[in-house]
């Protein structure tokens, strides 16, 4: 199973999603810590994330209907290599 580490946020999830399909380990760490309302809320925003890119969902949209997302992607903006 692939596992992508090391500057793994919200942001870069659907690139890696895109890239590598839905069976991969995804090893967020400082974007879980460093979330500004606490690891809580950064798990939240993964999992936001995840579930936006899962079901096609841009992250632009999601973000409008998730805080924990939306101040995620205002930290670490939404990587655009799709």
């Amino acid at each position: 199973m692939p596992c992508c580490g090391g500057g793994v946020n919200p942001g870069i999830v659907p690139t890696y999603i895109n890239q590598l399909g839905k069976d991969i380990m995804l090893a967020a760490g400082g974007a879980v810590q460093g979330h500004p309302d606490g690891a809580e809320s950064g798990v939240k925003a993964m999992i936001q994330s995840i579930e936006s890119a899962c079901q096609g969902i841009d992250l632009n949209e999601a973000r409008k209907n998730h805080k924990e997302l939306d101040k995620a992607l205002e930290i670490w903006g939404i990587d655009d290599r799709l």
